[in-house]
């Protein structure tokens, strides 16, 4: 069985890496990183939702079919904007219509 040789070099371009590298850092450079990722998680937890989205989309993100989506649009019931030939929904609007509606 052959075995692969670490072509890669180290920063200096000198020699290969050995296969397991270390860095030490200090504590306080430990805990600066630590807070860094953990503000890094919490901003991407907040889910933005798209400002326009297709119809089936749309039915997507609440869970129920087009057609369904589709007719309560037609009832009025949900808001959707036209463009040119396209309808869009606004799933903040869409969301709120289903509050206001349930409330």
């Amino acid at each position: 069985m052959a075995t692969k040789k670490n072509t890669d070099k180290d920063c200096n371009g000198s020699g290969p890496l050995p296969s397991t590298a270390y860095v030490v850092i200090t504590r306080s450079d430990f805990q600066h990183l630590l807070k860094e990722i953990r503000e890094a998680l919490a901003s991407n937890s907040k889910t933005e939702l798209p400002l326009l989205v297709t119809g089936p989309e749309m039915a997507k993100l609440l869970s129920v079919s087009f057609h369904h989506l589709d007719r309560v649009r037609s009832e009025g019931l949900v808001p959707s904007v036209r463009i040119g030939k396209s309808r869009r929904y606004s799933p903040s609007d869409v969301l709120a219509a289903i509050k206001e509606a349930g409330e």
